[in-house]
């Protein structure tokens, strides 16, 4: 038998240094570990050499061209998919891609994952994701699931609020705390002015939240929907309230969600890839409310 050990350093030291669950692991002499984990730092801790002298060990340093690839990959998907909007539309995909990657980096920098934030790790393939979903809502596909309209998007102001909504899904929704979730504001507001010369104050995301969504259209088609922006909030309570009123009159459980929590669902229901929805279904479960992982699992 082989058994994997992914995070292998993340167990908390007790007061004697010691590391129980590493010392549960010494114990199994009859099978052959695998186990991987990052250099100490971040909630990460040195593991006891009584344990690691049972194992050959291969350091693989991140590769310095990592970023660039990502970059250039990240133009050339996003540049492709905007072939068909506004010029000024397709003149924003450096700076989507340029915006996208330094975000990414200061986000796999400065918030290291710790024993209480264990779920704050990412990887490059997080970058590629970010855009293949970017571009599932912007170009129509043959499902016809998400769509935005070249007609709905016409300028860079739009082009960049949608990206601002899809950086906020994907990085933002992972984060557990006030501080860290004004940091990536922060973050937002200069990516903001250095990439898309707009001025927006970083506490602007928090009291004017950016939203997507394509469920405007009560009992529309899915081939009939469209990606737009939730700009009337009063609108949006409305809708939900109806969508939620009919579900709960043919549910035997009341469910109840709130306007962002709306959204999560739909992006998860209109997710076609399977290991893209279990990732962002982890994700929604490990920071939301317990009601609203109910919600969500149901």
């Amino acid at each position: 038998m082989i058994i994997f050990v992914d995070d292998l350093n993340m167990p908390k030291l007790d007061t004697y240094g010691a590391q129980p669950p590493i010392e549960l692991l010494r114990q199994y002499q009859d099978m052959t570990i695998c186990a991987a984990c990052a250099p100490p730092g971040g909630g990460r801790n040195p593991v006891t050499p009584r344990f690691l002298r049972h194992f050959s060990m291969f350091s693989i340093p991140s590769s310095a061209e990592t970023h660039s690839q990502a970059y250039i990959q990240g133009k050339s998907i996003v540049s492709g998919f905007l072939v068909d909007f506004p010029q000024d539309v397709r003149n924003c995909a450096d700076a989507i891609v340029g915006a996208s990657v330094e975000i990414y980096v200061r986000m796999s920098t400065d918030l290291l994952p710790t024993p209480a934030k264990s779920h704050y790790v990412l990887q490059p393939e997080r970058f590629i994701q970010m855009h293949s979903r970017f571009i599932t809502l912007l170009h129509p596909t043959p499902k016809g699931v998400l769509q935005a309209d070249p007609g709905v998007i016409r300028d860079a102001g739009q082009i960049f609020r949608l990206f601002c909504h899809e950086a906020q899904r994907v990085f933002h929704d992972r984060l557990i705390n006030k501080e860290d979730k004004r940091y990536f504001n922060t973050i937002m507001s200069e990516m903001a002015q250095k990439h898309f010369s707009q001025n927006i104050e970083a506490t602007k995301f928090e009291t004017t939240p950016i939203l997507f969504g394509d469920f405007m259209k009560m009992g529309a088609d899915p081939t009939d929907r469209i990606y737009e922006e939730l700009a009337d909030i009063t609108k949006v309570k409305s809708l939900l309230t109806d969508y939620l009123d009919d579900y709960n009159m043919n549910s035997s459980k009341e469910m109840k969600l709130s306007i962002l929590h709306g959204c999560n669902r739909t992006r998860l229901k209109n997710c076609s890839h399977g290991s893209f929805k279990t990732a962002w279904l982890t994700r929604c479960l490990l920071v939301r409310s317990e009601q609203e992982k109910q919600s969500l699992t149901r």
